[in-house]
């Protein structure tokens, strides 16, 4: 499945850039560290990743006005775009999986917990 989803984005975006805005496509932000948690990526690569999306206008950063240490990440409008078109490639890469009810189950379980509930992905104790 993962395969799929990476071949369906690919030369258009990356995987890991498709993971990041779906974290960020709730609007709220997100502490960099979270974002890593939640992508299963090591934090000097998530700092490195998020680098490439600022600077193609993916994402911003905000300073936390409580905690000056901590940095939130939000998608930008041109994010939310990207995440909503990369989606939709992934949506129908995963729609020839249909014959396979138990995977498209898993499927659509992960992401509904990835993008209503973020933290219960990584606080869950399930296998999905």
């Amino acid at each position: 499945m993962i395969m799929r989803a990476a071949a369906a984005v690919t030369g258009s975006a990356r995987l890991d850039e498709w993971a990041v805005l779906t974290v960020l496509s709730d609007d709220v932000g997100h502490p960099m560290s979270q974002i890593a948690e939640l992508t299963h990526t090591p934090p000097p690569t998530m700092t490195k990743l998020v680098d490439r999306m600022v600077a193609s206008g993916l994402v911003y950063r905000r300073t936390d006005t409580v905690d000056r240490r901590r940095v939130f990440a939000f998608s930008t409008a041109r994010g939310r775009q990207q995440h909503r078109r990369l989606q939709s490639l992934i949506d129908a890469a995963l729609t020839d999986l249909s014959d396979d009810d138990q995977l498209c189950e898993l499927a659509d379980e992960l992401h509904r917990r990835v993008v209503s509930n973020p933290e219960s992905v990584a606080t869950s104790s399930e296998v999905v």
